[in-house]
């Protein structure tokens, strides 16, 4: 058995991205929660329960006189009796002891009831006051507007003309603004994000607007519609599709979803060889005509025509305008939506009002509606979110940094991590298939692309199914092992609220791992500070993926040093690549910070030449039961396929699926208690305590709350009476669904329902925890609206009122590189 890397062998990369809310926490929750009327509620159940004790004694009191009471005084005394018993007032005052201080009960516990209403009434009035009040932030309510358009006229309109209309509109804007407060997650300008790079220059956040980047795909469909002659001759590139792979005087490529092969004279695999480097038609055609051989290559997609179109920064539109030229008809309206386009993304404005996103979002709407009718298609985009901006700055290296003893946890977990990896069970899966298949030699990416989609899927998904293979077997048992620790430490903390890990159990268990599972060699962590404690809000695929989301707006300088940055923790043996597709989604803009980029079948015209990678140049291979792949462009290394989006290879194509499975695991939410929860069979609501590793916090506390276990009331009284019971503070973060282990999905363990729920547009709605305060009654959740499924509270750590960096919660990213050791082999 390899020993495991020592703790302090671990590197804490210098580059920290902080993403900070910009709405301060305590002044806006404040107004959105009510501390006062949490505790009236305790203070009028504690002097019910005074009231009950004592007119339970009151009646026993009263009871002794009623045998030897006239009928007209036994009537009062049993009325008296009842009145005592059940803890109401008293219309008489029987002759016994305690009456008076059962009235001075009573009164306490009138008194605590009219404190109750009144705070209520004051929390129902100061609610539509705070969230005005949020929206008086120019900023805030900009943000409102690109969320939701339309909501921040119709809340300083009253929300509604029906009690629906403004309950529904109430909560949406009530959860937006608590999301500004408590969620640091890039979304509407509602966090900055800012790089923090050793020796940069202070640069305060700044907008980088967006318009939808379909857009893009749009221009690049009508010009494979229409043809290179519809742009001008010197704007159309000619490249080699690049999964072309040529062998035995034939060709296969990827084209339509799925492998097509032909002949391949001499000529042809020169051809194809060549125009590996984007070419323009002009070298190749000076009157820019399109040979009708070369036109049927490109209709067949061994070639790929058309311009070249910057897949990131501010003149992405301005560049696609020019790459059309100022032709006529189609190509000219074209040029000139695009233009109009690219005005609304070159001038981010310094303040940025509700009005301005509005007048935005609006000529946003008219020129993507414009351009789609230029390029022939019905598609007004009115399904989806046409303009975002992002706010980035850059700062000099600085925030908060974990202490020797963190860094040596953070090795612990970064060993274990590879064992909670979604897509381990496919990737260890699909190495064993491949290799009872076509054994240990390399094969040519296409070639086991095209056994994958016609059986190698299925064989691996069967083998996951049955997990009787003895590497799969193994590594299930060990998570066996993971979870039953965990679960003893949990029922072993008989109620407290924190249990600590063992850090020698999961170097133990990491050290049991086969050599089939990879380990995380680079990592980031998303982390938030809480006190002294450092809270991991997950862990997640490094080479600066994280970076490189926000990196559009640095300088050549500041992107060269985060290059720089990368390669010096990349393991020398292997080379990061990005995955040169962006489908249409802003989300995937990123400048290339990786060495190199695997062009993609149709879009080859999208990686950048200096970086290209053809699939046609990779094999696969089989090595210590993993599926590794290599490149003739990278002799002795292995390609590790990195996805700067994590949620794409979940809905993107299969090959871009499978290419992704091919690298390191998108990562894990940690989330340990949702993994033990998943076994547990005992029914009601399950507590599960903040399980700690030294100064680190593995998990938050947890509760796991079946819907039929809510309160059935919803009162804050019912409320505050669960939370005692149960133990939940007043102020959590909830999640409506626990997403199922794969695992336990193909094994017939778990439905996949939710799976596919999480995969639609609004998935994250549903599997994203959102803030919750249990005094305000908009945002709870009530009893029935999910039947059978398990909420899932966690504890506020930090709490976001608490917060300390000027009131604004923030998140931190590290990275952190492992180095490589070999694991055994089995």
């Amino acid at each position: 058995m390899a020993q495991l890397t020592e703790p302090g062998a671990l590197r804490l990369s210098p580059v920290v991205i902080r993403r900070r809310c910009r709405v301060a926490a305590p002044a806006v929750l404040a107004g959105l929660g009510s501390a006062e009327l949490w505790l009236a509620a305790q203070k009028f159940d504690e002097a019910a329960d005074r009231c009950r004790l004592l007119g339970g004694v009151l009646a026993d009191r009263i009871a002794e006189l009623v045998p030897a009471a006239s009928a007209d005084e036994r009537r009062l005394l049993l009325r008296a009796k009842r009145n005592a018993f059940n803890a109401r007032p008293l219309s008489d005052t029987p002759p016994v002891d305690g009456v008076a201080a059962y009235r001075l009960a009573v009164a306490e516990r009138d008194r605590c009831a009219e404190a109750v209403d009144r705070h209520a009434a004051e929390l129902t009035a100061a609610t539509p006051a705070a969230l005005r009040s949020a929206l008086a932030d120019p900023d805030v309510a900009a943000s409102v507007e690109m969320s939701v358009p339309g909501l921040v006229a119709a809340a300083r309109d009253g929300l509604g003309t029906t009690p629906a209309r403004t309950r529904r509109r109430t909560l949406t804007l009530l959860r937006l603004v608590q999301r500004a407060a408590t969620k640091p997650s890039p979304f509407a300008r509602l966090t900055d994000s800012t790089v923090l790079l050793p020796g940069a220059a202070d640069r305060p956040p700044r907008g980088h607007v967006r318009v939808d980047r379909r857009t893009v795909d749009w221009v690049r469909r009508w010009v494979r519609a229409s043809g290179p002659a519809a742009l001008p001759g010197d704007r159309v590139l000619l490249t080699t599709n690049p999964s072309a792979t040529p062998a035995d005087g034939r060709v296969s490529w990827l084209a339509g979803g799925g492998v097509r092969s032909a002949g391949c004279p001499d000529g042809l695999a020169a051809m194809l060889l060549r125009l590996r480097t984007p070419t323009p038609l002009a070298g190749l055609s000076p009157d820019g005509a399109v040979p009708p051989v070369l036109r049927q290559l490109i209709d067949c997609g061994l070639i790929e025509a058309g311009p070249s179109l910057p897949g990131w920064g501010r003149r992405t539109l301005a560049t696609a305008a020019e790459a059309v030229g100022a032709g006529t008809g189609a190509a000219r309206e074209i040029r000139d939506a695009l233009l109009a386009l690219q005005e609304i993304e070159a001038h981010p404005a310094a303040l940025v009002t509700a009005a301005h996103a509005r007048d935005r979002a609006d000529a946003a709407g008219t020129g993507v509606r414009r351009l789609a009718a230029a390029c022939g298609l019905q598609d007004d985009g009115t399904d989806r979110l046409l303009l975002t901006e992002d706010l980035v700055g850059v700062g000099a290296s600085g925030g908060p940094r974990p202490t020797r003893r963190m860094l040596a946890d953070l090795a612990r977990v970064q060993a274990i991590a590879p064992l909670l990896g979604a897509e381990l069970p496919f990737q260890l899966a699909a190495a064993v298939c491949f290799r009872d298949r076509f054994g240990e030699a390399p094969v040519p990416l296409l070639t086991a692309f095209r056994w994958f989609v016609e059986s190698g899927r299925e064989s691996a998904d069967r083998l996951v199914a049955e997990s009787t293979e003895p590497v799969l077997a193994e590594v299930l048992g060990l998570r066996s092992e993971l979870t039953a620790g965990l679960a003893k430490l949990a029922a072993g903390a008989n109620g407290a609220g924190t249990v600590a890990c063992d850090g020698d159990w999961l170097a133990e268990l990491a050290g049991a791992l086969p050599g089939a599972v990879a380990e995380w060699t680079n990592v980031a962590w998303p982390v938030q500070w809480a006190g002294e404690l450092l809270v991991l809000n997950g862990i997640s695929v490094g080479f600066g993926r994280f970076a490189a989301r926000i990196a559009g707006t640095l300088d050549e300088a500041e992107l060269t040093r985060l290059r720089e940055e990368i390669a010096a923790a990349t393991p020398p043996d292997v080379v990061p690549v990005d995955i040169a597709a962006r489908f249409g989604a802003t989300a995937n803009e990123h400048p290339p910070l990786l060495p190199a980029a695997l062009a993609y079948p149709g879009s080859a015209l999208e990686c950048e030449p200096a970086t290209r990678v053809d699939l046609s140049t990779i094999t696969l291979r089989v090595e210590a039961g993993r599926l590794l792949a290599s490149s003739t462009d990278f002799p002795g290394r292995t390609l590790l396929p990195v996805p700067h989006n994590a949620t794409l290879p979940s809905i993107a194509p299969t090959l871009f699926r499978w290419l992704s499975r091919l690298g390191p695991s998108p990562g894990s939410t940690l989330a340990l208690w949702d993994l033990v929860d998943a076994a547990a069979t005992r029914p009601g609501i399950r507590h599960y305590p903040r399980l700690t590793l030294g100064e680190l916090v593995l998990c938050r506390q947890t509760w796991k709350v079946p819907d039929a276990e809510l309160p059935a009331e919803d009162d804050v009284l019912s409320w505050r009476r669960w939370a005692e019971r149960t133990g939940v503070p007043r102020r959590s973060f909830v999640r409506g669904t626990t997403l199922p282990e794969p695992w336990d999905v193909l094994r017939g363990l778990a439905s996949d329902h939710h799976v596919q729920a999480a995969r639609a547009r609004t998935g994250g709605a549903v599997r994203k925890p959102a803030y919750v305060d249990l005094s305000q009654p908009l945002g709870r959740p009530h009893r029935g609206t999910a039947p059978g499924e398990t909420l899932t509270f966690t504890e506020p750590l930090p709490d976001p009122p608490a917060a300390t960096a000027g009131g604004h919660v923030a998140e931190y990213v590290l990275e952190t590189a492992r180095p490589f050791h070999p694991r055994r082999t089995p």
